[in-house]
């Protein structure tokens, strides 16, 4: 799952680098969500981590930083249910489909 958070980068979505972004912030955050069922092997992770890059490159250059982040989920609409409840909409099954579609660079 791919999405435009709206809002700059912050330090908060980088926890794993200790000094943080320092002044290296852009005004827009991407954060594509990979879920899977089982264990991932390495070359998965990297494989994957590769795909969702290229999905998100015309972006990601001069305006935006991407955070991928890999999610082991046995239920994945229950995992969309929570971001979506996490970015103010209702579940999957009630939010409207035009709501999907904000990632463009077309306005």
């Amino acid at each position: 799952m791919i999405v435009d958070e709206r809002r700059p980068s912050t330090d908060a979505d980088f926890l794993w680098l200790k000094e943080g972004l320092g002044e290296e912030k852009r005004k827009n955050h991407i954060t594509i969500y990979v879920f899977h069922a089982k264990k991932l092997l390495q070359s998965e992770i990297t494989f994957l981590y590769q795909v969702a890059e290229h999905l998100t490159d015309h972006v990601a250059l001069a305006h935006c930083h991407v955070t991928v982040l890999f999610q082991k989920e046995a239920e994945y609409d229950a995992a969309l249910d929570r971001i979506l409840a996490s970015k103010g909409y209702s579940g999957s099954d009630v939010t409207a489909l035009e709501k999907f579609f904000y990632f463009s660079q077309d306005g």
